[in-house]
């Protein structure tokens, strides 16, 4: 901790006046500290100076029973240059999550903080929930007036550490704070008073024990504790030197027994995080937590989501995830030529799996250990060399690959300079770009060189990063993927004679291309704007939003089965064959995968990830099975968002799915859309997708990263009294919302179908659409592209509202009015009948499925937008004069070349008596041929060879039918296609 003020602590004996901040939380509910509004609670303890190597020789039943039952992880401080080993550096990385090159709490004073850019953890849980109940009591004065800020609703100096836990116990057990750290000073004093080799130091830790148990007590002793979920955490700021302070000594240099700490010794660098709580092993030892990861591990625990642009330095612990070198951990070596103990099991030069260091070009010869790269832990590198900047390597974690070029080179060798390559594996990507990180600390003293190269499908290696400064840094450097690249191999290529060093860990390569699906079960699209849902608004506003009705019976229930097997399969209920929610024995998911099978079939490599709380989402199979997808988890809704947000943020999935049920819930209890309670859910959900959008924003990443986002409903709900199943309206009523991809932004369209989210997001992840999988979905691109527009859906601003039918005037949905080019020939058409389908007829599904339910209508499925439609059985319902319906749709000139063409169109067909459908064309406006005769029901795109005669430069097409009160026909996207 400090060099002077630790001997004094024992004549302190009045606590100051306790600070606090000007904007609590809440109204004050013991003793100055607002009432707090979490369950989930965090309590960090401050041991200033323990050394983690005398935790174990010190009576301490208290901690050792925690340890038994939470993780611990020894680890190391920086050192200088960077920063003294003292409290002032030591608790401002521990408060503010980044180490001192960043925070700039270097030495003995404040006044180079850079604490408004790097703000302490408790201040930045204030900034995100400001009604949370924050609270810090130390020993040491600068812990409430320094390290921790005004923000914090209640920071209490006390002059010992008996005074301080007893402060801070009378607060966790009568008081309700939500995030309380603790500072315990008198071990410090110890250590410098009587040295860390010391009886009295052990006592001290001893002493602190006790003050660790009242703090303990205190918490379980909370009358709501049982309803609680407490994150604690111990930790220390430095450790100390064996012999106690020797100040207005000469001090040599490098400094042996000057003071208690401040220098580069393993014993002044020694920290630790202890850590119990939620999803931490009891009794487990870890290498790869550093105190860095204290602030973001309870921010999350807060429910924070970590924001990149933070540039925070630590992870929550339970994101952080070992990497290949640290699995070499249990085989590494005692030293040979270096002269560090040989208790100190710390390096190798095999590679771990896959990984391999290319020595061709180093000289024979040289320090054993670090004959080109090698694997080695901190405690043991550091330690080859103590004050040559190897301290302050601390943004790697456990195992590291280091070549050092010094150290090799004291030791004789052959001629020559140190010349080696580390060599990644393979790493899987798809898409067009890509992320290459690294923690990367790269040392210049003397002529050297340090390059990167990638490699693309094991082709010749390109340089993407050439060192010609001093960085110490996590690097992020953008790879541009040559088209059809599936791997990636990186290699590090490092010279030097007598130079200085190159760390490199945590290699990894995100590809850029992502998507998020999110399924919210049961939401109507009629009921979103009446509920306030500003993160679904934010990605309409950022993308484009599709009103997206539904079939229904004869074709399949509008029930979750159909509805998330044609959304994750991309085909239509007659193709899928999961008709309800007891069809699944008929699936046909062999034929139309779902596409995140289909994304894995196409690169085994990517990640992909399914969460939700629908069993048979799981059990079934509907997005991919569990021998396929990468992961799936079901949970309830806040857990499947917490579970989405870490790994959305801290994870790396390359193509998700998340599902939300609790909505669908509240309309099954009779809360139909229109009533509060399902108003109140569906704000709730949007909840949950604001805490996701937050967590994949907060990827460090993100800024480089393409993703796909699309929020879709599987039915909706009858109005005001909830269920579903059936044909009504509300519970067809659905939607897709897609961001990202190129989309464009505010856009409001009536032509995207659920079917068309699962070629989307395998067209966003690379995948080529092949069109022998006969999917009824399109790409959103192609769809909304100008080259691709349906001169039907011009019509959609002058449709009409009805004349005849009792559908509400709010509803304009019919024209007999053709588009450009097009025209209808009624003229053996009967007068009178219903006016909005006498003879041909364009309209909207919501108007025509509306004119008369459950015959049918709502099967028509594979139109888009505004369609054409003959309809006599509704035209027949009013009076008319003899005769039968007999219209033609006729229309314009499709300019055609060659032998043959492709006359293409969305068709539904449906006989109920007697009745014609038949389609000609005409070539150069010659006589019109027939090229189909309807004698069966259909629902498909049609796709109809035309033999073209010579000198053909046109075709026409005419759609005829008649019927008398039978059924009807649709007809939607002529096109004609040449090869």
């Amino acid at each position: 901790m400090r060099f002077l003020r630790c001997t004094l602590t024992a004549i302190v004996a009045a606590a100051t006046v306790p600070m606090i901040a000007s904007t609590p939380a809440s109204a004050a509910a013991h003793n100055g500290l607002p009432n707090g509004t979490l369950t989930k609670k965090t309590l960090v303890i401050g041991i200033d100076g323990a050394r983690f190597d005398k935790l174990g020789d010190a009576v301490m039943p208290n901690l050792d029973a925690f340890r038994s039952a939470g993780m611990t992880a020894p680890s190391n401080l920086q050192g200088l240059p960077m920063a003294d080993t003292l409290s002032w550096a030591g608790w401002s990385t521990i408060g503010h999550g980044v180490w001192p090159d960043k925070h700039k709490v270097m030495g003995q004073s404040w006044d180079t903080n850079q604490f408004s850019t790097y703000p302490d953890y408790l201040t930045r849980l204030e900034s995100q929930k400001p009604e949370a109940s924050t609270l810090v009591v130390g020993t040491w004065g600068d812990i409430t007036t320094q390290v921790f800020g005004s923000a914090v609703d209640l920071r209490v100096d006390k002059g010992d550490d008996a005074a301080t836990a007893a402060t801070a116990a009378d607060y966790l057990t009568n008081g309700n704070p939500d995030s309380t750290f603790v500072q315990l000073d008198e071990v410090d004093g110890a250590g410098h008073s009587y040295g860390g080799a010391s009886q009295k130091y052990l006592d001290a830790l001893e002493d602190v024990d006790t003050h660790i148990g009242t703090l303990l007590n205190a918490v379980t002793a909370r009358p709501s504790y049982a309803n609680e979920d407490w994150l604690i955490m111990f930790t220390t700021d430095h450790g100390h030197r064996d012999v106690p302070d020797r100040l207005g000594v000469d001090s040599p240099w490098p400094p042996t027994d000057y003071q208690g700490h401040g220098y580069n010794s393993p014993v002044e660098r020694q920290t630790f995080v202890i850590a119990k709580g939620t999803g931490l092993t009891g009794g487990s030892t870890r290498h790869d937590v550093r105190i860095t990861d204290i602030a973001a591990t309870v921010l999350k625990h807060a429910g924070v989501t970590i924001n990149s642009a933070w540039n925070l330095d630590g992870k929550p612990i339970s994101n952080i995830t070992p990497d290949a070198f640290d699995s070499l951990r249990p085989s590494l070596n005692s030293a040979v030529d270096e002269g560090i103990p040989s208790s100190v099991k710390g390096w190798t030069t095999t590679a771990p799996s896959g990984w391999s260091i290319d020595n061709s070009a180093m000289p024979t010869g040289g320090a054993t250990e670090w004959r080109g790269w090698s694997f080695a832990t901190d405690e043991f590198w550091t330690n080859a060399q103590l004050y040559q900047g190897r301290e302050t390597n601390v943004r790697a974690r456990n195992v590291f690959a280091v070549a050092d070029s010094d150290e090799w080179d004291d030791k004789s060798h052959s001629s020559g300079q140190f010349n080696s390559t580390l060599k990644s594996p393979a790493f899987p990507v798809s898409g067009s770009t890509a992320i290459l990180s690294f923690a990367s600390h790269y040392a210049i003293d003397g002529p050297q060189t340090g390059k990167v190269y990638v490699s693309y499908n094991d082709n010749t290696p390109v340089l993407v990063k050439d060192y010609t400064q001093d960085t110490n840094a996590v690097e992020k450097i953008p790879l541009a993927l040559p088209a059809g690249t599936t791997n990636v191999k990186v290699e590090f290529r490092y010279t030097g004679t007598n130079s200085a060093f190159w760390t490199v860990d945590q290699v990894q390569i995100a590809t850029t291309h992502k998507s998020l699906v999110i399924g919210i079960d049961g939401a109507a699209y009629s009921a979103l704007a009446g509920a306030d849902m500003p993160n679904l608004d934010s990605i309409q506003a950022g993308g484009l939003t599709s009103q997206a009705n539904l079939y229904a019976q004869p074709m399949a229930d509008t029930s979750s089965g159909p509805g998330w097997s044609t959304i994750g399969h991309g085909v239509w209920p007659d193709k899928h064959m999961v008709t309800s929610n007891t069809a699944f024995g008929q699936k046909n998911y062999a034929q139309y995968p779902d596409y995140l099978t289909r994304l894995e079939s196409n690169n085994p490599n990517v990640s992909t990830l399914v969460l939700g709380n629908w069993a048979p989402l799981f059990d079934e199979n509907i997005f991919g099975a569990e021998s396929v997808v990468d992961l799936r988890v079901g949970d309830g809704d806040d857990e499947t968002a917490d579970n989405a947000a870490g790994y959305l943020q801290h994870g790396n999935p390359d193509s998700a799915f998340v599902h939300f049920n609790e909505l669908d819930e509240v309309g099954h209890e009779g809360h139909g859309p229109g009533t509060p309670e399902y108003e109140a859910a569906l704000e709730h959900i949007d909840s949950l997708i604001g805490q996701m959008m937050d967590a994949v924003e907060a990827r460090d990443t993100y800024g480089v990263e393409d993703w796909l986002i699309i929020a879709t409903s599987d039915h909706g709900h009858v109005l005001q009294t909830g269920g579903h199943g059936g044909n009504s309206p509300g519970e067809r009523d659905s939607f897709v919302i897609a961001k990202g991809g190129g989309l464009p932004a505010n856009t409001v369209r009536h032509d995207i179908k659920h079917v068309d989210i699962a070629p989307t997001v395998l067209r966003h992840m690379g995948v080529t659409i092949n069109s022998a999988w006969n999917l009824d979905g399109k790409p959103i691109s192609d769809i909304i592209a100008p080259s691709n527009a349906d001169p039907f859906d011009s019509l959609r601003p002058s449709l009409n509202s009805a004349v005849d039918e009792g559908i509400p005037s709010s509803v304009k949905g019919w024209t007999t009015t053709a588009p450009s080019g097009w025209s209808i020939d009624n003229s053996a058409m009967p007068t009178g009948g219903a006016t909005e389908w006498r003879g041909w007829s364009f309209a909207t599904d919501e108007f025509w499925t509306n004119a008369q339910l459950s015959q049918g209508r709502e099967t028509n499925v594979r139109a888009r937008n505004v369609f054409a439609v003959a309809d006599s059985d509704e035209w027949d319902d009013k009076s008319h004069g003899s005769g039968q319906f007999n219209s033609t749709l006729k229309s314009p000139a499709f300019p055609v070349s060659g032998s043959t063409a492709i006359l293409s169109f969305a068709s539904h067909y449906a006989i109920d008596g007697p009745q014609t459908g038949k389609v000609y064309v005409s070539y150069n406006g010659n006589t019109p041929v027939l090229v189909k005769n309807y004698t069966q029901d259909t629902n498909a795109v049609e796709k109809i060879p035309l033999a073209l005669p010579a000198g053909t430069t046109n075709v026409k097409v005419e759609f005829r039918y008649t019927g008398t009160n039978s059924a009807f026909w649709t007809v939607d996207q002529v096109q004609i296609a040449t090869p």
